[in-house]
C-alpha cells in the first residue's frame, strides 16, 4: 500500500506473516519544494518518527512473549 501526501511524501508499508511472527517493511521518500526548503527539520522529524514506531514496536513485541 502507497500512500501519498501534498506535500511530497510517499510512504509503502508491506506485511509479511511469517509463522507466528510479522515483518514490517516501510518505506518513505521525500521530494518536492516544501521538502527541499525544510529538509533538515524534516530529516530530524523523521528520524524522532522512525525511532518511535521502533520503540511501540518492541514494546508490543515484548509485551507479547
Amino acid at each position: 500500500m502507497v500512500n501519498h501526501t501534498p506535500f511530497g511524501r510517499a510512504t509503502e508499508r508491506n506485511h509479511e506473516q511469517n509463522g507466528d511472527h510479522v515483518t514490517v517493511r516501510t518505506e518513505e521518500s521525500w521530494s518536492g519544494a516544501p521538502v527541499l526548503t525544510a529538509a533538515e527539520q524534516l530529516r530530524d522529524a523523521l528520524h524522532q518518527s522512525l525511532n518511535s514506531r521502533l520503540a511501540s514496536l518492541k514494546a508490543a513485541a515484548e509485551h507479547a512473549r
